[in-house]
């Protein structure tokens, strides 16, 4: 992963665009957040990004960062152009849960128009044009004014003009803009959005191919499977295959394959769809290929989701109310001037509102800014939060050694972490205090892991007491066993010294004072075994006692 960051210009439906510095760890799910949030949309699961490859859009993956290698950006240092557009549809406008996504996939279906993605007859481009015209200028007023906004606003494709002359397509389209009389600007996009959806085109995406025979074709994919379509003719569907149809999907190098069932229908007895055919199609190179199967992978997982989630009763927006929706939109603008919104055309024609918009970019960059640097705060919180939590598990870890509450825990967590632990021992000043260490510093030593290796043993005790697991049960016993042995060591090494020292009085035994008068601590050197210990009182002097 790159560790420096890139500038990316993002393209919105309307053309307008805006820039991000990218930061590696920049997700392309985070980076489409933003884009949706310039539009003001909500549906952000009909969307994606994508940046022109050779003849193909390169989809960026969501769940990827931004910048990784596999995302396929344009090479180079310069600021790379990333394109915010619908990648999923769906056949009818009612499902839409927002307006917002109707008036964006009006803006998408005219730069489909406009750039070939979705051909039609010229009559449907006509009619079409005319729609947008009256949605973009409100009603006919006079030839004269038709033809000049038709001049300035870009409805019909370059091809149209290759088979008809300028003059007949003007006049076709001002015929049909004179048929939209009173129509209001929510119900022009409605029947614009209703003659594509109508289209066979519209929710493909398409890719050049070639079969086995070297003979070039298109191969499209969508919401319900994948089509192979003529190379001439986009919409004379050769081949589909829906969903159900396919077994498998797989690609290797410059080859995409698919595993179809012969029968479209399941066979009688309910098993499968029948024998498997394998079919295949070469793409000019590797990247168109893996770009097929990732929008077929893509697109059926759409699919799926779409399928599991279908309700007849969930609640869609009625045609009306998707109207009313739109024409409120544009409510404060009167019909002779009604404009897009999000149109590009009419702000390059008024420079009061294209200053008024400078102001705004200033403005928005500026909250970008802010919302860079809100994030950087929440990310180093983040951290200081995370290291905070492993400051106190030391802290938890000591307390659970020493039994005295540590500072940085209040008292709530203290008492929390006894209740836990069964923390209720309390080491003695002669564990914790190393100046009050005197006479046989290497006696008092081992005294002082005696002290704690006992307080050890009773925390684990009650540890497995609380313990309901066999495993962890089996774990501690462990434990309590090795920490049991290093304790007799240490009671045997006590007694050796002791015993090496007082020389002939091995067989006597001492009492050990506390220098708070607390109890005392007996040894009796001819047996280990019956050695004795109160760990929660300090021993300070032995006293020889008479047997």
């Amino acid at each position: 992963m790159p560790e420096t960051s890139r500038d990316c210009i993002v393209v919105l439906l309307d053309e307008t665009t805006f820039t991000v510095p990218v930061k590696p760890t920049l997700r392309a799910s985070e980076l489409l957040d933003m884009a949706a949030s310039h539009c003001k949309v909500k549906e952000k699961e009909f969307f994606g990004l994508f940046t022109e490859g050779d003849g193909f859009k390169n989809w960026l993956e969501l769940d990827k960062p931004v910048l990784d290698p596999s995302q396929d950006l344009p090479k180079g240092t310069q600021a790379a152009k990333i394109h915010f557009s619908f990648k999923y549809f769906l056949d009818d406008l009612r499902y839409f849960q927002d307006f917002m996504t109707a008036e964006l996939l009006y803006l998408y279906s005219r730069q489909a128009i406009m750039k070939g993605d979705i051909l039609t007859d010229d009559a449907t481009l006509f009619e079409l044009a005319a729609c947008a015209m009256q949605a973009q200028h409100g009603d006919y007023r006079s030839e004269s004014e038709a033809l000049q906004q038709l001049k300035v606003l870009p409805v019909l494709p370059a091809h149209t003009f290759k088979a008809n002359s300028i003059h007949y397509c003007e006049g076709e389209v001002v015929r049909y803009y004179r048929m939209m009389q009173n129509l209001s600007r929510g119900e022009a996009l409605f029947k614009y959005l209703e003659i594509i959806q109508s289209l066979p085109m519209y929710t493909m995406h398409y890719f050049e191919v070639k079969d086995k025979k070297d003979t070039p074709m298109w191969l499209g994919v969508g919401p319900d499977g994948i089509s192979q379509s003529a190379h001439n003719n986009r919409n004379d569907t050769e081949l589909r295959f829906q969903w159900l149809q396919l077994q498998n999907i797989y690609y290797r190098d410059r080859k995409f394959s698919m595993e179809v069932y012969q029968n479209k229908k399941p066979s009688k007895k309910g098993v499968g769809f029948g024998p498997v055919t394998i079919l295949a199609w070469y793409g000019t190179n590797s990247k168109v290929v893996m770009a097929i199967w990732k929008m077929a992978r893509d697109q059926h997982v759409f699919y799926r989701q779409r399928r599991a989630n279908k309700n007849p009763h969930l609640p869609t927006l009625h045609v009306t109310e998707i109207i009313r929706q739109l024409n409120k939109l544009h409510a404060n603008v009167s019909p002779s001037s009604s404009h897009s919104s999000l149109s590009v055309e009419s702000a390059k024609s008024n420079q009061t509102q294209a200053s008024a918009e400078a102001v705004a970019a200033a403005k928005a960059a500026q909250h970008e800014m802010y919302a860079a640097l809100l994030a950087r705060r929440s990310a180093l919180h983040q951290d200081f939060e995370r290291k905070l939590a492993r400051f106190k598990e030391i802290l938890i870890k000591e307390m659970q050694i020493t039994g005295i509450p540590p500072e940085g825990l209040t008292a709530e967590e203290i008492e929390r972490m006894r209740k836990k632990f069964g923390v209720s021992f309390k080491f003695s000043k002669f564990v914790l205090d190393d100046s009050m260490m005197d006479g046989d510093s290497e006696v008092e030593r081992l005294e002082k892991q005696l002290e704690v290796q006992s307080s050890i043993i009773e925390a684990s005790k009650t540890l497995l007491n609380q313990t309901s697991n066999r495993r962890l049960k089996k774990d501690r016993k462990k434990e309590i066993k090795s920490a049991e042995e290093k304790l007799q060591k240490l009671e045997g090494k006590i007694h050796e010294l002791k015993q090496s020292k007082r020389g002939s009085t091995s067989s006597a035994k001492f009492h050990v004072d506390s220098p708070t008068g607390g109890k005392t601590r007996t040894y009796t050197h001819t047996n280990i075994q019956t050695l004795t210990h109160t760990h929660t009182h300090t021993p300070r002097t032995l006293h020889p006692v008479s047997t």
